[in-house]
């Protein structure tokens, strides 16, 4: 038997080790389910969905909760009620920044914009050269670099197979969400997720 105490310690333990915008909405979520929750459960539910996962993914939050809301059986229900609440806040809050006007003088030059991002990929690539020195595929294997030509081919002693077949190289791209409040003030950000991870029960 949970009490609210224990619901507010355990979001705060899944806020601090979860990022994944899915994997959090499906937990945050599942709190719906509980015995009771209406009472129990349905103003946390909004509270973390509008204040914590809306200020870092607002468009995918939105679009999951249209959908969970569509996907209802009852179109009466107290959840519906629910989600058209936390969609009403979300989208109201987006619209108000909408409709700020751009300010001029607020903007960042382009030189130090510049500089920052070329700044932020130094960080970034000296991560991804520590990373290498740890990982296991780096420490067995050799690391040739293509310096150019559209494919690649190795040569294997074992039984004598000689040369092996080309293998060509082909495009592929990947993309990742990051948190909107990690992009704006990372520190700040990893500091939250701490606070988050180190919160005691009996705190709460």
């Amino acid at each position: 038997n949970f009490s609210k105490k224990d619901f507010i310690f355990l979001v705060r333990r899944i806020l601090g080790f979860i990022s994944n915008e899915a994997q959090l909405m499906s937990l945050i979520l599942s709190l719906l389910k509980v015995k009771n929750a209406e009472k129990r459960t349905y103003d946390l539910v909004k509270a973390v969905i509008v204040n914590e996962m809306a200020m870092d993914y607002p468009g995918y939050v939105v679009d999951e909760i249209k959908c969970y809301r569509n996907a209802l059986k009852s179109k009466r229900s107290n959840i519906k009620k629910l989600y058209d609440e936390i969609l009403s806040v979300i989208e109201n809050h987006i619209t108000s920044f909408s409709t700020l006007p751009r300010i001029k003088e607020l903007e960042p030059s382009s030189m130090f914009a510049h500089a920052f991002q070329k700044e932020k990929h130094k960080v970034m690539a000296k991560k991804q050269d520590l990373n290498k020195e740890d990982s296991l595929a780096f420490k067995i294997a050799t690391h040739i670099p293509l310096k150019a030509g559209v494919g690649s081919f190795h040569y294997n002693d074992y039984n004598n197979s000689g040369y092996s077949e080309p293998s060509y190289l082909h495009e592929y791209s990947s993309s990742y969400s990051l948190p909107r409040r990690y992009i704006m003030d990372n520190v700040g950000y990893d500091i939250r997720l701490a606070q988050f991870r180190c919160v005691k029960k009996d705190t709460v």
